[in-house]
């Protein structure tokens, strides 16, 4: 018991300085591919660990990239980002909002031809719409996918 109430207290105090150093990270550079290498960095780190933290992460990827839209840099960083909500949004059972994650992220996957991530997105996307129980969708999707790793 004793133990686990020190877990909580450490993770708290360790969410409340992840949150101090993103803030920090964010004002004190002056170079958006800096800020956006850092982030990533980080993310790679905690996401399996602090998904909340991993949610405010990739917020503030998306709002970054989303300033340089048409670049290939900050195009690939917004949807894996977007990508990343989106299966955050999945596991908590928000279907409607996973969706709409990943269909942005999508478009941008295709505005810069990356089959892998394409292929990611229609998979993901019928695995919610299977969720959901419209199979005709998750049928559409799933195939799409599919086709992209049978044509690579």
């Amino acid at each position: 018991l004793i133990l686990a109430c020190c877990f909580f207290i450490l993770n708290d105090t360790f969410s409340q300085i992840n949150n101090d150093s993103i803030k920090l990270i964010l004002s004190t550079d002056t170079h958006d591919t800096n800020k956006i290498n850092a982030l990533v960095a980080w993310d790679n780190l905690i996401y399996k660990t602090n998904p909340y933290l991993d949610k405010q992460i990739n917020v503030a990827i998306v709002d970054i990239c989303n300033k340089h839209i048409g670049n290939f840099f900050f195009d690939r960083a917004n949807s894996a980002a977007l990508l990343v909500l989106g299966n955050n949004s999945s596991n908590k059972g928000n279907w409607k909002l996973a969706v709409d994650y990943y269909l942005k992220s999508l478009n941008l996957a295709e505005n810069l031809n990356d089959s892998i991530i394409i292929s990611r997105l229609y998979n993901n996307i019928s695995i919610v719409y299977k969720n959901e129980s419209n199979l005709v969708k998750a049928k559409e999707y799933l195939k799409k996918s599919i086709q992209i790793k049978i044509c690579k």
